[in-house]
């Protein structure tokens, strides 16, 4: 899709110190984020064809404790190797660690998230791959938790080698793929709801 890539290195060397938006703001599209281990201030919008990651282990984005930590409003977007942690706690807006709306093409993978009220949710996404996340909910009973991955109106999705820790997950689409999904010290895990063609192994 993209003709050339463009690498970006951020180093972090105190709290908070790399202006991690801005880096994504003047990013041009298909660019590579690689990020030092470190905090980085999170509340996030991704609104461009990007990739972040994280160089080696110990690279975190924390949220302010209020709304979603990391919004994705682009196709082609990849998070890999981070720690996500301390969204809001609002039920209505849906806070949580990912958001992903009217996307496609977008790779979340080996990402560790906590202290977040919903996981990965995803609004009308295709063609995306979910692989190889631990998710675990914010402390509360369980009909105050989010749902660790939810797909709403999502089709055409592959979720992967995830681990889901006091969470569960929640779909509603087509053609969905879900191969070896752990499930830890829960009770519910919600059913599909309006799907077809909805495959478990």
């Amino acid at each position: 899709m993209f003709k050339s890539l463009s690498l970006l290195v951020l180093i972090s060397s105190a709290l908070f110190s790399s202006p991690l938006q801005e880096a994504i703001n003047k990013a041009d599209e298909g660019s590579i984020i690689r990020l030092n281990p470190g905090v980085y201030e999170g509340n996030l919008i991704i609104n461009k064809a990007i990739t972040i990651e994280g160089k080696e282990d110990g690279v975190v984005l924390k949220g302010s404790g209020k709304g979603t930590v990391v919004k994705i409003t682009s196709s082609y977007v990849t998070l890999k190797n981070l720690r996500i942690t301390h969204s809001g706690q609002r039920h209505d807006q849906l806070d949580g660690a990912i958001s992903i709306v009217e996307a496609k093409n977008c790779e979340i993978s080996k990402v560790h998230i906590d202290d977040t009220l919903f996981g990965i949710d995803l609004q009308s996404v295709s063609n995306s791959k979910i692989t190889d996340n631990y998710i675990t909910s914010q402390d509360a009973p369980i009909g105050l938790r989010g749902d660790g991955i939810r797909l709403w109106y999502s089709n055409d999705n592959l979720i992967k080698n995830n681990t889901l820790f006091k969470s569960e997950i929640w779909w509603c689409g087509t053609h969905i793929t879900i191969i070896f999904l752990i499930i830890q010290q829960n009770t519910v895990v919600i059913p599909c709801i309006l799907c077809t063609q909805v495959k478990i192994m």
